[in-house]
């Protein structure tokens, strides 16, 4: 997560397809504030994550993958 943008939207894709997608609220050195697509503020995502797709600062339309 080294080069994320503030401002921008992100998708974090994990094995199962489930995916996160989340808003970059702050960067500070190694610390993070991501606002998840449910609005929850969080420090970091949960490990696993296989790739993480970069939207830019458009929210992606039905970002959301439902099983």
């Amino acid at each position: 997560m080294n080069q994320m943008v503030i401002g921008c939207w992100y998708s974090a894709i994990y094995k199962s397809e489930f995916r996160i997608t989340f808003q970059v609220l702050a960067l500070d050195g190694k610390s993070v504030s991501l606002c998840r697509e449910d609005g929850a503020i969080v420090d970091s995502l949960p490990s696993g994550y296989v790739s993480l797709v970069d939207h830019g600062d458009c929210k992606p339309e039905n970002s959301r993958v439902i099983d």
